[in-house]
């Protein structure tokens, strides 16, 4: 099923129908890989049942043989020859390579092209198919260009599907762009329908609509969720981009790799980068006269973000680690964007850049931004040396991501974290992490048990960590009219003994009381 693309389909099915009235069309289907355009050439031939289908490919390693792809479309109908005016056969014939040809007979094998497709109409209405036509040789591209042209009252269809590079002047072209937002999450959930979060949201702004991004993407996720790099490209697109790129100057290809690591587009500091690396501002120029990226005021940008990812790719390591270490120098004015920059050219462990990140988490954290609070806790952990600080780094970046709800994300730092954090008040951390994870996949039964088991396993070393944990166990059982349960909470909480100080008689009071309530009804004393 094809999401977003209604209007281009209803163009399609207009000049079929027209096509079964008998009379002829022609469409360019025009955009960038993967966004759609041999999909609209599927969709034609499904809907053209009813109607004769030829179908035509340009093949890069053929674009240098003269009438290859016309070949290619016309090779099961070449028993129909000998109904064409003698002349236009023998052109024909010539440029097929089944007769003896004439380099200069141009005319006679377009015009022969056109009789050739009015003569199989005769027969039923005829879609012809003619994908990847920016790789058509040039003597094939103007013989079908001169028959599109030409084309009238024949009830014929003809659909080209190029990226670019197919002289399509003069025929009626749709320019293919991104699907809309509400389109490409229908996609994305097609694809991939368990992904969920952070990462749905990242692909969708990511991909910018690419269909074929949005269906490959999802499975080329194994960044950590700190990586702010570009997600990398499927093949295809990689390879069609790449292709782009490796035409430009190695300096502007450097150029590219700065505007794509300087995050958001600030002319001065992609400049004063460019010139730490000693490329001059003409690399720059050359990048924009090759179309892939703008520049405007003080701001430059992709044309596409898709090619931001491509030039990240085509990027070695050492390149990538240089370009952020210059940046990071240069933006000492940001510092939540230094310390990112710094950390992302760090080579091995480094605590300057884990404690700046640390910090940055906490800023984070402070203004209610988990997500980005986990990230910076997690990179803080990798980049650390000491076990402990990696450990309570790690179980750091669990709470915020349990706060916001990446359960599976905060499993995984947990496990990562599970030895390395030696003090029973952070250790007391993971049961309750691992219960809350337990209540939000829909197991409040686990996290009962969970609560209650690691309160036991605390008790001896932090008596008010283990009544959080029980008081916890006891709200939730009541949120769930579990009266066993709470009673079995309500007679652990008695068992702790907690005192003042541990500032949590309030919530003892409460929990024993509606344990009371449940259990012996009102007037109970709960003391």
């Amino acid at each position: 099923m094809l999401r977003g693309r209604e209007s281009d389909q209803q163009a399609i099915d207009v000049l079929l129908d027209q096509a079964r009235g008998g009379h002829s069309g022609v469409l360019v289907i025009e955009g960038e890989p993967g966004i759609g355009k041999t999909a609209l050439l599927a969709y034609a031939e499904e809907r053209a049942q009813d109607m004769d289908v030829l179908r035509g490919l340009g093949i890069e390693t053929e674009a240098d043989i003269p009438f290859a792809s016309l070949h290619l479309l016309l090779r099961r109908r070449l028993d129909r020859l000998d109904t064409l005016p003698g002349r236009q056969a023998a052109a024909l014939a010539g440029a097929l390579g089944v007769a003896p040809t004439r380099s200069d007979d141009h005319f006679h094998v377009g015009l022969a092209v056109l009789s050739l497709l009015a003569e199989l109409a005769e027969d039923r209405p005829l879609l012809c198919l003619v994908d990847d036509a920016h790789w058509l040789d040039q003597a094939s591209a103007r013989a079908l260009r001169f028959a599109a042209h030409r084309l009238h009252a024949e009830g014929i269809v003809m659909l080209f599907g190029t990226r670019g590079g197919f002289d399509s002047a003069g025929l009626p072209e749709r320019r293919l762009t991104g699907l809309n937002d509400q389109s490409a999450a229908q996609v994305l959930a097609d694809a991939a329908p368990a992904l969920t979060g952070p990462m749905r949201m990242r692909i969708i702004k990511e991909s910018a609509g690419n269909p074929l991004a949005l269906l490959e993407l999802p499975h080329t996720t194994g960044l950590p969720a700190y990586d702010h790099s570009p997600l990398p490209l499927p093949e295809r697109l990689r390879l069609a981009y790449a292709a782009r790129i490796g035409l430009l100057p190695p300096d502007a290809q450097t150029a590219l790799l700065v505007t794509a690591l300087a995050d958001d587009g600030d002319l001065d500091v992609i400049r004063r980068t460019c010139a730490e690396l000693g490329i001059e501002p003409a690399a720059l120029g050359a990048a924009e006269r090759s179309g892939l990226v703008r520049i405007a005021g003080r701001h430059v940008w992709f044309a596409h973000p898709l090619m931001r990812a491509a030039s990240f790719q085509l990027s070695t390591y050492d390149q990538r680690s240089e370009v952020h270490r210059i940046l990071a120098g240069l933006l000492a004015d940001r510092p939540d964007r230094q310390t990112w920059h710094l950390a992302a050219a760090a080579t091995g462990p480094d605590e300057t850049a884990a404690g700046a990140l640390e910090e940055m988490a906490r800023r984070a954290r402070d203004r209610g931004a988990n997500v980005s609070a986990a990230a910076a806790f997690e990179r803080a952990a990798e980049l650390s040396e000491d076990p402990e600080l990696k450990g309570r780094r790690l179980l750091a970046a669990a709470v915020d991501a349990t706060e916001e709800g990446q359960l599976q994300r905060a499993q995984q730092l947990i496990e990562a974290a599970t030895g390395l954090v030696p003090d029973a008040s952070a250790r007391a951390t993971f049961p309750m992490l691992r219960a809350r994870i337990a209540f939000g996949r829909g197991d409040p039964n686990l996290a009962h048990d969970l609560l209650l088991k690691g309160a036991a396993d605390v008790t001896a070393d932090d008596r008010a960590a283990a009544g959080l944990m029980v008081v916890e166990a006891a709200r939730n059982a009541h949120r769930l009219g579990d009266a066993d349960r709470l009673v079995e909470a309500a007679a652990r909480l008695r068992a702790l003994d907690l005192r003042a100080e541990d500032d949590l008689d309030l919530a003892r009071q409460s929990a024993l009381g509606t344990a009371l309530l449940l259990t012996e009804g009102p007037g109970a004393d709960h003391a």
